[in-house]
């Protein structure tokens, strides 16, 4: 399924997923729908499911990440902001919800407003130099040199992550999205895989 969303079969993938009522249970259904709508920029119905999920869930907070990324891939930073910082100040920022934390800094970032330099700071202490959340930690810092080793340790071991990486609202910024492409340029990554890559960005800009 992830596949065929990667080279562009959607309506391929929402038929195996439409004939696959008895196979796939009520969670695994939702991510998969999710995982097409997102593959086509449907960020809205993306959002719909995740919000039914938010309200079905005994901890609705775990889908915070979730929810404020869809949130700020439709532009709506406002929303995504009081979003994780109802979550983030009554948790006194614990480092569990770090991801939550960059959502957080780049919501203000994208409404024209400075990140927390020393809140950002502490995140790369506490986490993998190679990890996503030390990747988009860097990219908000401005520190798209830095940046380039966690980005290649992520995509070399596992290549269907630059599709994956490729629909991350922080890319949505044109000056990291210019980066990411010529990084994986540079590197030798096959053309055809940064343009589809590429290109998902450039549909949500």
């Amino acid at each position: 399924m992830r596949y065929l969303c990667i080279v562009g079969r959607t309506d391929e993938a929402q038929r195996v997923l439409d004939g696959g009522e008895s196979v796939f249970g009520p969670d695994m259904k939702d991510l998969l729908q999710r995982e097409i709508y997102e593959a086509t920029n449907n960020y809205e119905r993306a959002l719909t499911i995740v919000r039914r999920q938010k309200k079905n869930s005994v901890f609705p907070g775990k889908h915070a990440v979730v929810e404020s990324h869809m949130l700020m891939k439709l532009r709506r930073y406002e929303e995504a902001e009081e979003l994780a910082r109802g979550i983030l100040v009554p948790a006194h920022f614990g480092p569990e919800y770090d991801a939550l934390i960059i959502n957080l800094e780049l919501s203000c970032q994208r409404q024209g407003r400075k990140v927390d330099k020393a809140r950002l700071g502490k995140i790369l202490e506490r986490n993998s130099p190679n990890d996503a959340v030390s990747l988009c930690a860097l990219l908000l810092l401005d520190e798209k040199s830095k940046a380039t080793e966690p980005l290649l340790a992520i995509v070399e071991k596992d290549r269907t992550e630059i599709y994956q990486i490729g629909r991350w609202a922080i890319l949505d910024i044109p000056g990291n999205s210019a980066w990411f492409a010529a990084t994986l340029k540079s590197r030798g990554f096959d053309t055809a895989v940064v343009a589809v890559a590429s290109k998902k960005i450039a549909a949500a800009e």
